[in-house]
């Protein structure tokens, strides 16, 4: 389940002064933002953890943020939890937790460094890179391949 009110926290802090959000400009680069019905008529077609996506970022539909971090979650939980001290419970945990930054570092306009994904993970940014760095690279790279099929989409 998710702990919409530690997200929150992340978005809110994220989209503070210097933020890495910005507003996103409608499709096409129109300088409109399209409602979801809208964005949905337009990507018909994709994918439902697609189509979350497209709504996420394009939309900034709270909703489809809520579906896009659980779909990573998903995806998170399925990958290889680290060997040594790490039981699966807290593994678990980080994953998720992992999963939830990687949608919002993914949505804002510049990357999360190391650091600060580690800070809002909960751990020092040296065991993210020795621990963690791969898995958050999968989760990215899944995102990136739902912006890839939305944006295929919006150029035909």
């Amino acid at each position: 389940m998710i702990d919409r009110d530690a997200v929150f926290a992340l978005v809110i802090a994220l989209m503070g002064p210097g933020s890495v959000l910005a507003p996103q400009s409608g499709a096409c680069g129109s300088g409109v933002r399209l409602s979801r019905s809208e964005l949905a008529g337009l990507l018909s077609g994709l994918s439902l953890e697609a189509m979350h996506y497209a709504l996420a970022k394009y939309s900034l539909d709270e909703q489809s943020i809520w579906f896009l971090i659980e779909d990573t979650e998903r995806l998170a939980l399925t990958l290889e939890p680290p060997r040594g001290n790490w039981s699966n419970e807290r593994s678990m945990a980080v994953l998720k937790r992992l999963a939830e930054v990687a949608v919002v570092d993914n949505l804002g306009v510049k990357p999360l460094s190391h650091r600060k994904i580690a800070q809002f993970v909960g751990f020092h940014h040296a065991n993210f890179g020795r621990t963690w760095s791969d898995r958050y690279r999968e989760l990215l790279l899944y995102l990136s391949g739902l912006d890839g099929a939305v944006q295929s989409c919006f150029s035909h």
